[in-house]
């Protein structure tokens, strides 16, 4: 975002500068008068227009690709990250075997249909965004 605003300050500067040229231009007395003509057409075009968005190319392109992969970069390995951690859903029962239990005990997880349906919900959402 702050590159894509350098850029359409970067290119109003360059605007200015040229309609500063042609005024500049337009007031010598020695011009010709088709030279006259076509530099208060080439003014009359820079005031019209209004700078909204830059050009998408060169730098300001550079960065928007760039952007855009390291965005779905990250995604990607966040929902990959989700899907190793939980798979897609949630047992309501699962059987601890790690310390601090000497023996085999039954851990219950609270809500899991409710939970399995969020963490799809996320999944499908991420998969959305990601395809977008």
């Amino acid at each position: 975002m702050g590159h894509a605003l350098y850029r359409l300050r970067a290119l109003e500067k360059m605007r200015q500068k040229k309609k500063v040229e042609l005024k500049g231009e337009l007031e010598e007395p020695e011009t010709l008068l088709e030279d006259r003509r076509r530099l208060e057409r080439e003014l009359r075009q820079l005031e019209r227009r209004k700078l909204n968005k830059a050009p998408l190319r060169g730098s300001l392109l550079r960065t928007y690709v760039l952007h855009i992969l390291t965005r779905s970069v990250f995604e990607v390995g966040f929902m990959m990250g989700q899907f190793l951690l939980y798979g897609l859903g949630l047992d309501p029962l699962y059987k601890c075997e790690r310390s601090p239990c000497p023996n085999v005990v039954d851990c219950f997880v609270s809500r899991p249909t409710e939970k399995t349906v969020f963490m799809l919900f996320m999944l499908s959402i991420a998969a959305v965004s990601l395809f977008l």
